[in-house]
């Protein structure tokens, strides 16, 4: 379970809306930091951004701090690609969100969101709304990977027909 999801499942859901913002806060923050010291123009923004983002989902997922024991990285790469790929961001949200309203499922929407992100870099990037960029499209997929590992235990229960849904059964 995510930290912020199991925040809304075992407190107050005004605290799990804190955790899911200081979550995204910790992506668009390490970003925002690689975009400060390359700016742009610069040649290795782009890789900067990409390392930054996947080094604040890692450290989200396995943090030393918790014995290795982190949230999903959703949250945090949501916050990471709005600043390194804002239109791919609004494809993941939507995503995101049209698979929660079909399955209430907050893993599924968070599954989605990943696939998102990528239809949306490379369709986005295609028509010249995005520049491309491989480090970027690195970022996507080794971010995206992490999420799907990290929710395999909920792939388990999605498939035993088990994993909890928004609102109860």
């Amino acid at each position: 379970m995510s930290s912020a999801r199991s925040r809304v499942a075992t407190s107050w859901a005004g605290s799990g809306v804190l955790v899911a913002v200081l979550d995204i806060l910790k992506g668009a923050g390490a970003v925002v930091f690689a975009q400060l010291i390359f700016p742009t123009g610069s040649d290795l923004r782009p890789l900067a951004e990409a390392v930054a983002a996947v080094t604040a989902v890692a450290g989200h997922c396995w943090p030393v701090t918790l014995r290795g024991r982190g949230g999903r990285g959703v949250a945090t790469g949501f916050g990471a690609l709005l600043f390194v790929a804002t239109p791919a961001w609004a494809t993941a949200v939507a995503f995101f969100a049209i698979a929660l309203a079909l399955t209430r499922m907050v893993s599924v929407g968070s599954l989605s969101s990943v696939v998102g992100a990528l239809v949306g870099y490379l369709l986005f990037s295609a028509t010249g709304w995005l520049e491309f960029n491989w480090a970027t499209l690195a970022f996507i997929l080794v971010g995206g990977s992490v999420v799907f590992i990290r929710h395999l235990p909920n792939i388990a229960r999605i498939i035993r027909g088990v994993e909890p849904r928004v609102g109860g059964a």
